[in-house]
């Protein structure tokens, strides 16, 4: 586990490890106490017992719908998600929480695949704050929310989770959040699809969602492929806590704007230590920031690479020029296949600092105090974007003193070029 983690493992296992606490064991082949997994928790008693549940593939009433009821409990596979699955025959969802489950309620180790529900087709999530680890979500489908509705009241801890192959007809192919507060860790967002925004999640009405070390890779939606975030509405007043998102990779996702991210009108998103790779968007191939009212959006330390689109290869601003809040700092953005590395749509501000931009086919200039100059990454055509050790984006090169970039020195020197280059020289040094 990542050092920025919290320590709630110690203390979950350590509720459900009490002395006296009972094991009921499910197994669909009949050699447990139970063939269902309801029945396993419907005898379980809160706070210790464990329903420890056989490999299989469990279908039908008793394993779809699945409610915890409040109880503060492990349920757990005894072989992992791969040989334990919830088939739920698109007829439901796996998971109903609503009675005030607490991050003492654990959820370990299953794949749910086959949900199917209006919203959260794998899992819905109100008024409690489940822990799930180690679960994978495949082909799951909703009109908000293909995998996981994460609703009012809800602050679930998601851990070591995979989302893949799943769908919304609108928002978030793998999580919606509404009023949520998820704090989602080492996940992985793969081939979710939305059909408006959010291809893997949308972040909307006063959410405030953390998300650290997660992979997003290959989601597509109109808009954000990977993440989307609007408020729809005023953020929740004094003492709201923004959607932070550090420590993440966003590769290969598609949109009509923000290949890797979205933010919208009410949005307050703080974006850090982040790699945005081969992003596709007709505006924003890595980031698309729109604010018509009050709001922000702040980079910080993210290196945006090999992205593409008509209008900001990295990042595209637009929205009410006296609204927008959109800073950039302390970031690479370079090589982009098309567009420029920022991109303002009319009288759209960016406020732009310590920054290296390069190699960007639309263009490389951002006024204010920024370095055109090569990153000098360790191996950019292998997606190793350390930096060498005479690269300006180091503090110990550059006149700031500063990191640049999401990620810090490994390799030798690189030999820093002395003249500009033309693109296709650029290229050719990274294949």
């Amino acid at each position: 586990m990542k050092p920025y983690a919290p320590a709630v493992g110690f203390i979950l296992f350590a509720a459900v490890s009490l002395a006296g606490a009972a094991t009921y064991r499910v197994d669909v082949n009949g050699a447990g106490d139970f063939l269902s997994i309801q029945e396993g928790i419907d005898a379980a008693q809160s706070i210790g017992d464990t329903v420890l549940v056989a490999p299989g593939i469990y279908t039908g009433a008793g394993n779809r719908e699945i409610d915890l009821q409040g109880k503060n409990l492990l349920l757990k596979s005894e072989g992992g998600a791969e040989v334990t699955i919830i088939d739920c025959e698109h007829a439901g969802r796996g998971f109903y929480f609503h009675s005030g489950e607490f991050w003492y309620t654990v959820v370990q180790g299953f794949t749910v695949t086959n949900g199917s529900r209006y919203e959260g087709g794998a899992v819905w999530i109100e008024n409690s704050s489940p822990a799930i680890w180690d679960c994978v979500f495949d082909g799951n489908s909703a009109s908000f929310g293909g995998a996981m509705h994460v609703g009012v009241g809800a602050a679930p801890n998601i851990e070591n989770c995979i989302f893949r192959n799943n769908v919304a007809i609108d928002y978030g192919g793998a999580i919606y959040s509404y009023q949520g507060q998820p704090y989602v860790l080492e996940s992985e967002f793969i081939d979710n699809e939305a059909g408006i925004n959010g291809g893997a999640m949308s972040i909307k009405a006063s959410s405030s969602v953390r998300l650290l070390y997660c992979d997003f890779e290959g989601n597509t939606a109109q808009d954000g492929g990977g993440i989307y975030v609007g408020m729809l509405g005023a953020p929740g007043g004094e003492g709201f806590i923004p959607t932070i998102i550090s420590f993440c990779t966003f590769t290969e996702n598609e949109a009509t704007r923000g290949g890797a991210l979205f933010s919208n009108s009410f949005a307050l998103v703080s974006f850090a230590f982040c790699t945005v790779v081969r992003n596709t968007a007709y505006q924003g191939g890595g980031l698309y920031s729109h604010t018509d009212y009050a709001g922000f959006f702040d980079v910080q330390n993210c290196t945006i690479v090999w992205n593409s689109a008509h209008n900001g290869g990295g990042l595209c601003c637009a929205g009410d020029p006296d609204y927008n809040m959109t800073t950039v700092s302390t970031s690479i953005i370079a090589f982009s296949e098309s567009g420029n590395a920022l991109h303002r749509l009319g009288f759209t501000p960016i406020t732009a600092t310590f920054n290296v931009t390069f190699g960007n086919a639309g263009g490389d200039q951002v006024s204010g105090n920024n370095l055109v100059v090569d990153p000098l990454f360790c191996d950019g055509a292998g997606d190793d974007y350390n930096l060498c050790e005479d690269s300006m984006c180091r503090g110990n090169n550059n006149d700031w003193g500063i990191l640049i970039g999401s990620h810090r020195q490994i390799c030798g020197p690189c030999g820093t070029p002395v003249e500009h280059q033309t693109w296709g020289a650029i290229k050719g040094r990274y294949r």
